[in-house]
């Protein structure tokens, strides 16, 4: 049985939760540079100068990962966005198609009853003018539309029966036009319940690769945050806390030029669309807490915890000096 249109704009409920994903959409990503093996990483660790130029190296790949992971969150909630608009549309079709439903039943009873109003004077005039008007006109007519030409053709109605024929005729092309206007409004319902379920599928397909790029970036963040705490001597923990701060830091900076661009805007009179908030910022494992996005064809959504913050650039993790191998 086809599931009905109606229905179709439940089936999901989009929400992207994130503190902040300011990157615009821009050109394709370059492809990532290599990051320092970990035969690199050991053979650095004996030499200050080559140590810090592997700590500089790991810092900018913790940077390049967590650019790629915030392209592919910004992706996933632009489809979301996407199904959630046409959605949207597809409801409000589906409202103007229901009212204009209820317009066209109450016409056409007030249609019926001016009918009748009319079958009345045909019968009133049939008793006045003599002869056989009436059942004539009753029988021969083929429906209300008929029988109000017929009557309208006539040239000796009282402005009484005058009025009534032109209730009659107002009634029967608001009739007429709430039909036409519901034909135009099955047509736009059909068209955009098509859109919703493509939205919907797009959606669907950003997320499952969102979800599986989100996985990688931090596997490989894990990796370089281990890479980092054996180069300087330090813990996992400690680097998985300094680049969390770092993040937040730099997620500030951020909030705090937009809101400044902001108010200098509405200063100015002009007008200002504000892009979403900026900066993403994530727990990374090791940390507990994680960023969640909603997968809109699940219903529940999945959660992912990213190994680190919001997008753009920040300051390397400040290094420690190597200990001798």
């Amino acid at each position: 049985m086809k599931q009905p249109a109606r229905s179709l704009t439940c089936t999901a409920v989009v929400a992207v939760l994130g503190i902040g994903l300011s990157v615009a959409l821009a050109a394709p990503a370059q492809a990532t540079p290599s990051a320092p093996s970990w035969d690199d990483v050991r053979a650095a660790k004996s030499d200050a100068a080559a140590a810090q130029q592997t700590v500089d190296e790991l810092g900018s790949r913790l940077e390049d990962l967590q650019d790629a992971s915030d392209r592919a969150s910004i992706a996933e909630q632009q489809a979301a966005q996407t199904f959630s608009l046409a959605a949207s549309e597809q409801q409000e079709a589906q409202s103007d198609l229901d009212d204009l439903a209820d317009q066209a039943k109450r016409a056409k009873a007030s249609a019926r009853e001016s009918a009748g109003q009319v079958a009345g004077l045909v019968v009133e005039l049939a008793r006045t003018g003599g002869g056989d008007l009436s059942t004539s006109m009753l029988v021969d007519t083929r429906d209300a539309k008929d029988l109000l030409y017929r009557v309208g053709t006539m040239s000796h109605l009282s402005e009484r029966s005058a009025t009534v024929l032109a209730r009659a005729q107002a009634d029967q092309n608001t009739v007429d036009s709430l039909a036409a206007q519901q034909r135009q409004a099955t047509v736009a319902l059909a068209e955009a319940t098509d859109a919703t379920k493509s939205a919907l599928a797009e959606a669907k397909d950003a997320s499952s690769h969102a979800q599986g790029r989100l996985q990688r970036e931090q596997d490989q963040q894990e990796v370089v945050l281990k890479q980092l705490a054996y180069l300087k001597g330090t813990s996992v923990a400690t680097e998985t806390a300094y680049w969390n701060a770092q993040q937040a830091k730099q997620a500030e900076v951020e909030l705090a030029a937009r809101a400044d661009s902001t108010t200098s805007n509405d200063g100015s009179g002009g007008s200002t669309t504000s892009p979403a908030t900026g900066g993403s910022t994530a727990t990374n494992p090791g940390t507990g807490g994680g960023s969640t996005t909603t997968n809109p064809g699940s219903g529940g959504g999945s959660t992912s915890t990213k190994p680190s913050g919001g997008g753009g650039s920040s300051s390397n993790p400040a290094p420690s000096n190597p200990s001798p191998a």
